[in-house]
């Protein structure tokens, strides 16, 4: 009967891990999903658009429950955006933030240099 605490405890521990794990990556790809749309105007009007055709799609009795629901699409926007292209990572959300940063910083220091040139 004394390896059951150990068992619960471990269990606990691989609990918290997991959900920092996954928590820390939400948070990653919410942050790039946002720098890419504060950058990038074709992408931040493509996926207005597939908000608003979502929003006048859904059936929602309050505003919590419509409020939550576009919660979990905003984070689903996110995460395929954050997953890119499976055939090629160069596409994910990571890279392009970082990309579309530099491209900007480049920009604004009017710097010539095209993006292929310069490392990130």
């Amino acid at each position: 009967m004394t390896i059951l605490p150990w068992i619960l405890f471990a269990a606990a521990v691989v609990w918290f891990f997991a959900s920092q794990r996954l928590n820390h990556r939400k948070r990653n790809q919410l942050e790039n999903y946002t720098v890419l749309l504060l950058l990038d105007d074709e992408l931040r009007t493509h996926h207005q658009k597939a908000l608003h055709d979502w929003l006048r799609d859904r059936e929602a009795s309050n505003a919590l429950e419509l409020s939550l629901a576009s919660h979990r699409v905003i984070d689903n926007m996110a995460e395929q955006l954050a997953v890119g292209d499976k055939t090629d990572p160069a596409t994910s959300s990571a890279m392009g933030a970082h990309a579309a940063l530099w491209v900007v910083k480049q920009r604004l220091a009017g710097n010539t240099n095209s993006p292929e040139s310069t490392n990130c």
